[in-house]
C-alpha cells in the first residue's frame, strides 16, 4: 500500500515551511505567523473550538528524518490553529497585534470549553506522486471531475434549507425534552421523523418546507420524548432504527402496543420527579423573593411584560454615543437592537418612559421619541466624505421632520444604505487581488451586480466583515439577524414593504427601530471607508 495512516501527537508535527500558499520560509514560527495574518485563520481557531477538527479529513504527512518529526505536507491551517488553541502564547512574538488575537482566542476557548487536541490523524503517503495527485485534487478545483465539485446555486439553496431546517428541528427538540443540548446528533431523529410510517406511530406532522412540526395530541409528545430519553440514556442508537425493518420493529414493540405503553410510564415518572423538585425548589427560593426590592421588582416585571428590550437597547446606544460619539468603536453596534421592528402600543412606551431614570451629564436623558429628527434622536455622523450623493442624503436626514414625513424619511434610510453598500463595494472588490482586504467573488462593476440590497448585505458584506476584516462582530451578528431572508421581519423587508406599499406607512417606532439598525451597519462601513479610500 502507497500511504498508511497513524496518530500523531501535535507536537511531532510542523507546519510545512515550503507551504505552497505563500513563498518559502525560514522556520515554522514565520510560516505560522503568515497564516496567522492571511489564512483567515480565527474563524478556523473558532470552528475547531467548538466542533474539533473534521472527521472526515486526515492530515497528509511526511517524516523527516533529520528533524525527527512529521512535516504537514496538507493541512498547515489545521496544525497552526491547533497549537495556537492548545497554547496561545505560542503565537509568534512578531505578529502583527499579537496581544489582541491572543485574547480573541483566549476568549474562544473559554467560550467554547475547549480541550486540548493532542493527537490528529493523519495519512501518510510515500509515494511523492500519488501524494501531489491528492493534493493537487483537493486545492485545484474540478479537474474535469475527478477533483471537488462546487455547488451551483440551487445545491446551496438546497442545503441552507436544509440547515435551516436542521436549526428549527434542534429548538423543537429543545422543548420536548429538557436534557436536549446544541450538541444532540440529529442524524438519527432525522431518519426517524423522514420515515412516514414511524411519523404516524408517534402521531406528528412534518413541514420541511415551511420548517414546522405539528404533534397530533399529548402521546404524541409523549412518545417522541421517550424516543428523545432513549438516545440520550443510549438505551437506543442509530442501529435502533438504521433501517426500515427496524423502525417498524420499534414501532410495533414501544409506540403501537396499547397493552405496553412505556413512553407513557417514562412520562408519568419524568413529570412526578420534577413536580416533586419544584416543590422543594419552591420552598428554597420564597424567602429570598420575599426580600426582593419592591421598585427593583416592578421595573423587571415591566420590562418582561411589555418586552421592552429593544428600546432598552436603543436607548443605552443613545446614551453612549451622546457621552462619547468619536469613539465609533463603542458604537459600532454594541447597544443595537436585534430584534424584530418594534410593535408595542403608545400606551406600553409611555410607561417605558416612567421608569427611565438613567442620567446623563447630570440631568435625566431626552427620550429619544421626543425628538423630530432622526439623527437627533440617534446620532450619526460620518467621517467618509468623498462621496456626495451619501453627504447630500444625510444632510437631508438631518433635516427632515420624520414624524411628519413618514414614507420620506424611509425612503432616505433605504438609499443612505443602499449608497453605503455600493460605495463599500467598489472599493473593496477593486482593491488587488493580492490585498489583504480584498472582496473577493463579486464584480467591482455595479451594473454587473446581480444580487439584491438584501443579499449584497447578508452574503458579501457580511462575509467579509466576519472573514476578511475579522473585526466589528456586533455589527455581522446585526446583518445576519436583521437581514435574514428567515426572518419575515427582516429590516430590508420592512423598509421595502412600506416603500412600496399603496395604502400603509411606517409609524414613529418603526423609523426609530429602522434608523437604529441601519445607522449602525453604515457606521461601519463609513469608519472603513473613511480608514481605507481616505478623504479628499
Amino acid at each position: 500500500m502507497a500511504y498508511k495512516f497513524k496518530t500523531i501527537n501535535i507536537d511531532k508535527i510542523h507546519v510545512n515551511i515550503l507551504n505552497p500558499r505563500y513563498e518559502p520560509q525560514e522556520d515554522e514560527l514565520k510560516e505560522m505567523d503568515l497564516i496567522v495574518n492571511q489564512g483567515k485563520i480565527l474563524e478556523l481557531i473558532k470552528d475547531i473550538a467548538q466542533y474539533g477538527l473534521d472527521p472526515s479529513e486526515n492530515l497528509i504527512v511526511s517524516y523527516d528524518e533529520k528533524l525527527g518529526v512529521y512535516i504537514a505536507d496538507e493541512g498547515n491551517r489545521r496544525v497552526t490553529a491547533v497549537k495556537i488553541l492548545n497554547d496561545p502564547d505560542i503565537t509568534p512574538h512578531f505578529t502583527k497585534n499579537r496581544d489582541k488575537f491572543i485574547r480573541q482566542v483566549k476568549k474562544i476557548k473559554e467560550k467554547f470549553s475547549y480541550s486540548n487536541i493532542k493527537e490528529i490523524n493523519c495519512v501518510i503517503i510515500d509515494d511523492e506522486g500519488i501524494k501531489h495527485h491528492f493534493i493537487e485534487l483537493k486545492h485545484t478545483g474540478e479537474n474535469k471531475g475527478a477533483g471537488r465539485l462546487n455547488w451551483d446555486t440551487e445545491s446551496k439553496v438546497r442545503f441552507q434549507s436544509t440547515d435551516a431546517f436542521r436549526k428549527y428541528l434542534l429548538e423543537f427538540l429543545k422543548g420536548i425534552h429538557p436534557e436536549i443540548r446544541d450538541n444532540f446528533g440529529l442524524t438519527t431523529i432525522e431518519r426517524i421523523i423522514s420515515d412516514p410510517d414511524m411519523r404516524d406511530a408517534i402521531g406528528l406532522t412534518m413541514d420541511r418546507k415551511n420548517q414546522k412540526i405539528t404533534l397530533i395530541n399529548d402521546n404524541s409528545k409523549q412518545k417522541l420524548y421517550f424516543i428523545l430519553d432513549g438516545l440520550l440514556t443510549k438505551k437506543f442508537n442509530v442501529n435502533t432504527f438504521r433501517h426500515k425493518k427496524d423502525r417498524q420493529k420499534f414501532a410495533q414493540e414501544y409506540l403501537l402496543n396499547n397493552e405496553h405503553q412505556p413512553w407513557k410510564e417514562l412520562y408519568i415518572e419524568t413529570i412526578t420527579n420534577k413536580d416533586n423538585q419544584t416543590t422543594k425548589n419552591n420552598e428554597k427560593i420564597v424567602t429570598a423573593q420575599n426580600n426582593l426590592n419592591q421598585n427593583n421588582y416592578k421595573e423587571s416585571s415591566q420590562k418582561d411584560l411589555f418586552n421592552q428590550n429593544d428600546w432598552d437597547k436603543v436607548n443605552s446606544n443613545q446614551d453612549n454615543r451622546d457621552q462619547d460619539s468619536s469613539d465609533k468603536n463603542n458604537s459600532n453596534g454594541d447597544e443595537s437592537p436585534t430584534g424584530n421592528f418594534n410593535q408595542e402600543s403608545e400606551s406600553n412606551n409611555d410607561k417605558i418612559n416612567k421608569d427611565n431614570s438613567r442620567k446623563t451629564s447630570g440631568r435625566p436623558p431626552k427620550d429619544i421619541r421626543d425628538f423630530d429628527i432622526l439623527t437627533k434622536a440617534i446620532p450619526f455622523k460620518n467621517q467618509y466624505r468623498k462621496n456626495s450623493r451619501i453627504n447630500q442624503i444625510l444632510k437631508e436626514i438631518a433635516q427632515i421632520n420624520y414624524k411628519e414625513n413618514p414614507v420620506s424619511a424611509m425612503y432616505l434610510i433605504r438609499s443612505i444604505l443602499e449608497t453605503y453598500v455600493h460605495e463599500y463595494i467598489d472599493y473593496f472588490a477593486s482593491l488587488d487581488r493580492h490585498h489583504q482586504y480584498k472582496m473577493k467573488n463579486i464584480p467591482p462593476q455595479r451594473e454587473k451586480r446581480k444580487k439584491s440590497l438584501r443579499e449584497l448585505i447578508f452574503d458579501d458584506i457580511y462575509n467579509h466583515l466576519k472573514n476578511v476584516i475579522q473585526d466589528y462582530a456586533n455589527t455581522y451578528e446585526l446583518i445576519y439577524v436583521t437581514f435574514t431572508d428567515n426572518n419575515k421581519a427582516s429590516a430590508m423587508q420592512i423598509i421595502n414593504y412600506y416603500i412600496h406599499s399603496g395604502t400603509h406607512y411606517p409609524d414613529q417606532s418603526e423609523l426609530l427601530e429602522a434608523w437604529s439598525k441601519i445607522s449602525t451597519v453604515i457606521e461601519t462601513l463609513d469608519e472603513l471607508l473613511a480608514k481605507n479610500a481616505g478623504q479628499k
